[in-house]
């Protein structure tokens, strides 16, 4: 894309050098950048002060540690320990053991559905009933279908909650029934219909005679697009500012906090 100088929006891209590539690259989804010390300053604020932090061994599950660790450090908390795991784990019992041995206030984890529901299956097996917080890439239905009750009082943060009383998001919701005939649709179809309809609208500014420069120009003027997953806006760095939304698994279901 940079070299063919086409304007590029991306739903799900998570390294956090993305953005810089090029002036052509921009995202919708929300960075740990910003995600990291939200969710530091969410734990400090309950009283957790020592916390563990486990995450996924990629480029974006440290930086998963490394914005929530400094966030923490801010608000006068610690890391106890912060432990990583290879994606597809089965046995997450060595980590767990350690948390239950360390007794830190809260755990905090970086890892997507397969993974979440495989840890706190495990947890609950081994009685650890340490309160676990997790990132917007937990949020997933599958996670809440593979861990059952065990996913119960997980905290979370999102940009997307199927149960939002907004007419447009109640009505991607329903759409997306209608289409897939599957359950709530989940953050990234809900990102992906977002980033459709931002590069739709930039691409309509951009008439009469657009080009991908002037498509790039106008993508980047986004300024608090009204999509499913909230509003959006484009820094000069070409990354979104978006509202986050607490939430929790109670009775089965993401519900914001």
């Amino acid at each position: 894309y940079a070299q063919a100088g086409m304007p590029q929006l991306s739903q799900t891209a998570s390294h956090p050098d993305y953005a810089k590539i090029s002036k052509w690259q921009f995202r919708n989804i929300t960075t740990q950048a910003q995600e990291g010390p939200y969710n530091a300053e969410w734990m400090a604020e309950k009283g957790f002060k020592n916390v563990a932090v486990v995450a996924e061994q990629s480029d974006w599950g440290q930086t998963v540690v490394s914005n929530f660790t400094t966030g923490l450090q801010a608000k006068g908390g610690k890391a106890v320990f912060s432990e990583m795991f290879n994606r597809g784990l089965q046995d997450f019992r060595p980590i767990i053991t350690k948390i239950a041995r360390d007794k830190p206030d809260a755990v905090y984890t970086g890892f997507f559905y397969e993974d979440g529901a495989q840890f706190l299956k495990q947890m609950k097996q081994l009685g650890v009933s340490i309160p676990v917080h997790s990132t917007s890439a937990a949020y997933n239905q599958q996670l809440i279908a593979l861990a059952g009750a065990d996913a119960e009082g997980m905290f979370l943060t999102a940009t997307f909650l199927p149960s939002s009383p907004e007419p447009h998001v109640q009505e991607f919701v329903a759409a997306w029934k209608a289409k897939t005939g599957q359950a709530e649709p989940g953050q990234f179809p809900a990102q992906a219909y977002d980033a459709v309809n931002i590069l739709l609208a930039a691409i309509e500014r951009a008439f009469p005679g657009p080009t991908r420069e002037k498509v790039r120009d106008e993508l980047a003027k986004t300024a608090n697009f009204p999509g499913v997953t909230g509003e959006t806006s484009f820094g000069p760095d070409r990354e979104p500012a978006k509202k986050l939304t607490k939430a929790v698994v109670r009775n089965g279901a993401f519900v914001a906090v």
